[in-house]
């Protein structure tokens, strides 16, 4: 069963801009110290701080998931945009990111991946209504407990240029088991049958592997 955890605070994606950040940074400050600038200084005074916000942005917090096999758990932290109707029957959760959430996507439930696509062409703001249908991502087919299938929709944003999944079809995840990481704020989406009943609403907020999206009837 696939779990990616490093057990660290933050995202080993993270690292080689973290790294690259701090590098620039001790080497203006290792020549500020030996010019005695004070513009040298200020560089690596805001290289510092750049570091700390990435260092921020790819936290990874460990979480207590839910034993609960007749719930869908959100995939996503961030804020629900629309409980959205499908053609299909389904519905879909849209759960907008800002660049201060948690960007590791979760697993809503126990499962096994069926399929990973990508499409889309465009980089519109993840808050645009058409950005779920044009924007480049990824969409995970999960069949889980009982037979049925959700979908997790990784989608880029005006700022998120980086889709990484951890995961391929017919591996086996457990619930709240990472998948994936956006880098930058961007959507996520979650996308189930009529079997489940949404419990959540416009406006609330949702942290991933955590928070009940949706419960079976």
């Amino acid at each position: 069963e696939i779990e990616r955890s490093n057990h660290m605070p933050v995202n080993k994606e993270g690292f080689p801009l973290i790294g690259l950040v701090l590098a620039g940074t001790l080497t203006a400050a290792w020549f500020a110290f030996r010019l005695c600038s004070p513009w040298l200084a200020l560089i690596a005074a805001i290289g510092f701080i750049k570091a700390g916000f990435f260092c921020y942005f790819f936290r990874d917090p460990e979480r207590n998931i839910p034993s609960d096999d007749k719930v869908l758990l959100s995939p996503a932290d961030g804020k629900i945009m629309e409980i959205a109707d499908e053609p299909s029957g389904a519905r879909t959760a849209r759960i907008f990111l800002s660049v201060f959430n948690v960007h590791v996507q979760r697993s809503p439930a126990d499962g096994v991946v069926k399929s990973v696509e990508r499409t889309g062409t465009k980089y519109l703001p993840a808050m645009k209504s058409a950005a779920h249908g044009e924007n480049v991502r990824n969409i995970v087919t999960m069949e889980i407990a009982g037979g049925s299938t959700v979908k997790i929709h990784q989608i880029v944003g005006i700022l998120a240029r980086r889709l990484v999944l951890w995961i391929k079809p017919g591996d086996k995840i457990m619930a709240g088991g990472r998948i994936g990481l956006i880098k930058f704020g961007s959507q996520v989406d979650l996308t189930f049958s009529d079997g489940y009943e949404p419990v959540v609403k416009p406006g609330d907020k949702v942290t991933g592997g955590v928070s009940i999206i949706a419960r079976k009837k």
